[in-house]
């Protein structure tokens, strides 16, 4: 993808170099004395075109350091993998014991009172 928008970006510079030749070239015509004017010009653009090239290789290195490695990159979805797995099937262990003691208990709570309740005396009038 790099390698695709630095191809995209030199073609596009090249272009625009060949316009701003081309409007120089017209340019010049018209004026007299136009050696003296054409190599000073030409020395601007080069200086001016080569801090703006090293200005954009040096913004492109800084970006590029924020971009992850593959390995990084594959470490992270391994990562998120296991989350994603994690919230789909989650541990219900624990909880499935917890609902069998309470029904144990609960058993046992209703003896308690059916054996109580089979010792009170049931007094009729």
């Amino acid at each position: 993808q790099v390698k695709d928008y630095l191809e995209g970006v030199d073609h596009k510079l090249s272009m625009k170099i060949v316009d701003i030749e081309e409007k120089l070239d017209k340019a010049f015509e018209q004026v007299p004395g136009k050696d003296h004017y054409e190599k000073n010009i030409e020395l601007r653009i080069i200086n001016m075109l080569s801090e703006k090239l090293e200005h954009f290789a040096q913004m492109l290195d800084k970006k590029l350091l924020d971009f992850p490695t593959r390995t990084e990159m594959q470490k992270q979805l391994t990562r998120l993998d296991g989350i994603i797995a994690t919230i789909e099937h989650p541990n219900l262990r624990p909880l499935e014991q917890r609902i069998d003691e309470l029904e144990v208990k609960l058993d046992n709570v209703a003896k308690y009172i059916h054996h109580y309740a089979e010792r009170v005396p049931l007094v009729i009038e």
